[in-house]
């Protein structure tokens, strides 16, 4: 879940913690992120489709909507430095695997 306190939205914190969230994904080896958001929550909905998500209905709820969006490579400009973490796991975990 991505929560931003009442006091605290609309600093771009939200965003942020999206978008980092996207980064460690795609670092782990995730190739699609997937959510579900109230559907009276617009200002996470405005945020979801400005960093590009598909927006459908829920399948089992109208209290809901899903939002989804593919985790393609295009760099990771602006990523928190929990990206090399999460890459050096993922490399371990890959290295584990392989010795099994």
């Amino acid at each position: 879940a991505v929560v931003v306190a009442d006091e605290w939205q609309g600093f771009g914190l939200g965003r942020r913690l999206l978008g980092n969230l996207e980064c460690v994904a795609r670092a782990a080896g995730i190739e699609r992120i997937e959510g579900e958001v109230l559907a009276h929550n617009s200002s996470m909905l405005g945020l979801a489709h400005a960093m590009g998500y598909e927006t459908r209905r829920h399948p089992e709820s109208a209290l809901f909507l899903r939002v989804s969006q593919p985790l393609l490579r295009t760099g990771e400009r602006g990523c928190s430095p929990l990206v090399s973490l999460a890459e050096g796991a993922n490399a371990d975990a890959t290295r584990s695997n392989l010795a099994a």
